[in-house]
């Protein structure tokens, strides 16, 4: 008879998990172009791309202004109004302020175009993977809260379950933010292959392959944390085996969808119970020995429901609201910087221009004040 339980593994933690889910809600949809969005992490981004914006825009400004400030091109009116400035050193001077003209126009022209390739704001709306992590942990959290409250089954079986589909699940949103950290440009380009779907059959054999390779690496090893990592392992190999399958036909934007996130949400899902099906019969049936120690320390920690609690408060955490943020904001800082360090290298290239004009100037205002 399968074993009852009245006892829940997240306890006090479901109200957490159900204001959590809540605010998760707030996330799943991204408005069209000029609409009020109502996702919260997409309104922070927009926030915080118009405040960057307005930081690289004064970050040009303070650079041309150290160039003035250093050349002392802010003297030339001077100059020119001095009484001993003769009129051919007058015309020299208005040549000087002209090329300093040139290059201003020139120096913010420039950057104005390095600024226009910040992400706009049609872009930002367009990278909808952090809404896919949103929908995928959602429905984690509703699995994860009815496998808790189902009470026909043992509660170390119930926690097995819960840490191995987390623990698959790292992986899958994983990618998604990997997929979501790169830029525009290179998200968009063309897949090398988006010739078809994978085959089926054959990836269900690959997945199969790899449990049972990880089913035997767990028999002989004596150490639990050393089969979950290697459990770990193998799921980035099939990820990597169908990466250009799994991946690449779903690479640009309108073709990767909340229906690839849900599907693959019931694959982590079926996978893991496999996973923790494999283990618990293994650990049932096997003779005493070496290898059954090793099998019932594993299972013995997958199944600890305080393992299950813990994890799944410190998994939804940073999944439904610290990492979308951190990485969203990483990912506009990180553009910030190679604007600024292109903006940089502009004022170099301006700056090298500047000091020709400045010696000129220099040596205008020398015959200047010799003429005194």
């Amino acid at each position: 008879m399968i074993p009852c339980a009245d006892t829940t593994i997240l306890g006090n933690a479901q109200t957490y998990m159900g204001v959590l889910a809540t605010f998760i809600v707030l996330c799943l949809f991204i408005s069209k172009k000029d609409e009020e969005t109502s996702n919260f992490i997409m309104y922070l981004m927009l926030k915080i791309r118009g405040e960057i914006i307005m930081l690289i825009d004064d970050h040009t400004k303070n650079l041309w202004q150290d160039i003035r400030t250093t050349h002392n091109f802010d003297k030339i009116s001077d100059l020119i109004n001095s009484h001993n400035c003769k009129l051919d050193k007058k015309m020299d001077l208005i040549d000087i302020q002209f090329k300093v003209d040139m290059q201003k126009q020139l120096f913010f022209r420039k950057a104005e175009n390095y600024l226009k390739s910040f992400e706009p704001e049609s872009t930002v709306r367009e990278k909808e993977e952090l809404s896919y992590v949103a929908l995928f942990t959602m429905l984690l959290i509703v699995m994860v809260m009815l496998i808790d409250c189902t009470s026909l089954i043992s509660i170390g079986l119930r926690a097995a379950i819960i840490n191995m589909a987390l623990i698959t699940s790292c992986i899958w949103l994983c990618v998604l933010y990997h997929k979501f950290y790169q830029f525009a440009s290179t998200v968009k380009d063309k897949p090398e292959d988006t010739s078809g779907h994978p085959n089926f059959l054959l990836m269900l054999a690959i997945m199969a392959f790899g449990m049972f390779l990880w089913i035997g690496f767990s028999i002989v090893i004596n150490t639990p944390l050393f089969s979950l990592i290697f459990y770990a392992l193998i799921m980035v190999g099939i990820i990597m085996i169908f990466k250009k399958k799994w991946i690449s036909i779903n690479h640009v934007y309108n073709r990767y969808t909340r229906v690839f996130t849900i599907n693959h949400f019931w694959y982590i899902m079926a996978f893991a119970l496999c996973a923790v099906l494999s283990i618990h019969t293994l650990n049932d049936c096997m003779p005493k020995g070496d290898y059954h120690s090793n099998i019932s320390a594993l299972y013995g920690l997958v199944s600890d429901p305080s393992v299950a609690k813990y994890f799944s408060i410190i998994f939804f955490s940073l999944n439904g609201f610290f990492l979308p943020i951190i990485i969203g904001y990483l990912y506009l800082r990180r553009r910030h910087n190679r604007i600024n360090a292109s903006i940089d290298e502009l004022k170099e290239k301006v700056q090298s221009e500047a000091e020709s004009a400045a010696a000129d100037l220099k040596e205008i205002q020398e015959a200047i004040e010799t003429a005194k």
